[in-house]
């Protein structure tokens, strides 16, 4: 996990060209990137860690790579995606748990 997510954070701009066409993509798949990185090294419990990684990586998946006949499915994963991350990119306290 460590390995992955550093590689995510280190290479977001192949990530971001990939999907230039669509500003709304390159933004989300930047934003999962460095989100990922964030969480693995962050101080949350090693469960909030899983569950956080496990939850944006889902929609993401379901986000760039389902087929596009599953478009409504998409939008929705985009939507939830964008919610997520917007949640861990918000400050939390310290022992936030």
């Amino acid at each position: 996990m460590d390995e992955a997510t550093k590689y995510l954070a280190d290479h977001f701009e192949q990530i971001a060209f990939s999907y230039s066409r669509s500003r709304r993509l390159s933004e989300l798949a930047v934003r999962y990137s460095g989100n990922a990185r964030m969480v693995r090294i962050s101080d949350r419990s090693k469960d909030r860690k899983l569950n956080a990684l496990k939850d944006t990586t889902q929609h993401c998946h379901a986000l760039f790579f389902d087929s596009p006949l599953y478009l409504p499915q998409r939008a929705r994963s985009g939507q939830e995606l964008e919610q997520l991350l917007g949640e861990l990119e918000t400050l939390e306290p310290p022992n936030g748990g």
